[in-house]
C-alpha cells in the first residue's frame, strides 16, 4: 500500500517499472557478446559454475526487497545519464585495451543507471543488492586468476601435509605434489579451492544481504568465506590422499575425486551452519521489554491496594449494623 506522499504517483509506478524492464532487455541485448564469452566460463570453467545460479539469486534479492518499491517514491532522474555514460566508457576502456573484466564489469553502473534514469534514486535504493551480487557471474581477470591459485594450491598442499602426517601417515610436501608411501597426490590446479572460494564468498554475501543481523555478524560472515574454503579444501585432499594410499579400486578413487567438490560444497555449508549458531550464542541480544529482573522494587500501589480493599470492607460493614 502505498504512503500519502506517494499515492499521486501510483499510477506512474507500474509504467516506470515497465521502462526499466525495457531499458534493462535492450543492455542485455547490447552486452549478448560478453554474456555469451561469460557462459562458456560457467560451461567450461568448474570454478564459475555458479554463474549460471547468480542472476537468478539476483531476481530473488529484488522479491524479497519488493516492499521498497511502495514505500518511496519513485521520479526519474538525468543523473542516471550521467551514471550510465560512465558504465559505458568502463566498457570502451575495456575493449580499446582488451581488458575483458572491465568490460564484463561495466554491465553493473549501466544497469544501475538505467533504474536512475526511470526510477531516480528510490528504485536504486531497491536494486542496489541484486546489482551489486551479479559482480559474482564475472570471471576474474587471468593475472589476478592464476595468483590466487598458485597461492592456495601452496596453502592446500603444506597444510594437507600436516593434516595427514597428525592422522599418523607419512607424507611430504614437493612443490604443489604429496608424496606418500606409495602414491604421489598432485594437487592440481582444479584443487586449488579458488571456485569454492568464490562460491561460498557468493553465499557469505548473499545471506548477509537477506538477512537481519548486526554488522558485526555480517562482517564475520564475510571474512569467514577464505578459511571456510581453505578448510573444506584441506578435507577433501586429506580423504583424497587416505583413499589413494589404502583403496586397491581406481574406480572407487576416480569417483571420489571427481565428486570431491560436491563433498567440499557440503563441508562448507555445514561449516558456515556451525558458524552461524556459534554467533547466536556468543552474541545474546537481551530484549528490553518482557524481561523480568530477578529482584524487582515493591510496587507500592500493589501494596496499599489490599489494605485500602479491607478497609473499605470493614467500613461497609460498620455501616450496614450502624
Amino acid at each position: 500500500m502505498l504512503n500519502k506522499t506517494s499515492a499521486q504517483d501510483r499510477p506512474h509506478l507500474p509504467a516506470l517499472q515497465v521502462l526499466i524492464a525495457a531499458g534493462a532487455a535492450s543492455l542485455l541485448w547490447a552486452y549478448w557478446g560478453p554474456f555469451s564469452t561469460m557462459a562458456k566460463h560457467w560451461i567450461g570453467d568448474p570454478q564459475y559454475s555458479h554463474g549460471w545460479v547468480v542472476p537468478l539469486f539476483s531476481l530473488v534479492l529484488l522479491w524479497m526487497r519488493r516492499d521498497l518499491l511502495t514505500k518511496a517514491e519513485w521520479k526519474p532522474s538525468w543523473w542516471g545519464l550521467v551514471i550510465l555514460a560512465g558504465g559505458l566508457g568502463m566498457r570502451l576502456c575495456g575493449t580499446v585495451f582488451y581488458v575483458s573484466w572491465i568490460e564484463n564489469m561495466s554491465f553493473l553502473p549501466c544497469l544501475a543507471g538505467i533504474f536512475v534514469l526511470f526510477g531516480g534514486w528510490a528504485a536504486l535504493r531497491w536494486a542496489w543488492p541484486a546489482i551489486a551480487f551479479l559482480g559474482f557471474m564475472v570471471p576474474l581477470p587471468f593475472f589476478l586468476e592464476t595468483m590466487l591459485a598458485q597461492q592456495l594450491r601452496r596453502i592446500a598442499t603444506t597444510t594437507s601435509v600436516y593434516a595427514i602426517q597428525t592422522i599418523g601417515m607419512p607424507a611430504l610436501a614437493e612443490g604443489t605434489d604429496i608424496v606418500l608411501n606409495q602414491h604421489t597426490v598432485p594437487v592440481a590446479p582444479a584443487c586449488s579451492g579458488l571456485g569454492m572460494l568464490l562460491v561460498f564468498f557468493a553465499l557469505s554475501t548473499g545471506f548477509v544481504l537477506v538477512t537481519r543481523r548486526p554488522w558485526l555478524d555480517k562482517l564475520v560472515i564475510l571474512a569467514s568465506a577464505l578459511p571456510i574454503a581453505v578448510i573444506a579444501n584441506i578435507i577433501r585432499i586429506t580423504l583424497t590422499a587416505i583413499l589413494f594410499e589404502y583403496s586397491a579400486s581406481d574406480l572407487a578413487r576416480n569417483v571420489f575425486h571427481a565428486g570431491a567438490g560436491y563433498l567440499m560444497m557440503v563441508i562448507g555449508l555445514l561449516l558456515l551452519w556451525l558458524e552461524l549458531k556459534l554467533l547466536e550464542n556468543l552474541f545474546i541480544v537481551e530484549k528490553v521489554r518482557g524481561i523480568k529482573p530477578a529482584y524487582a522494587a515493591p510496587n507500592l500501589s500493589e501494596a496499599i491496594e489490599p489494605v485500602a480493599g479491607a478497609r473499605r470492607e470493614r467500613a461497609g460493614k460498620s455501616s450496614s449494623q450502624g
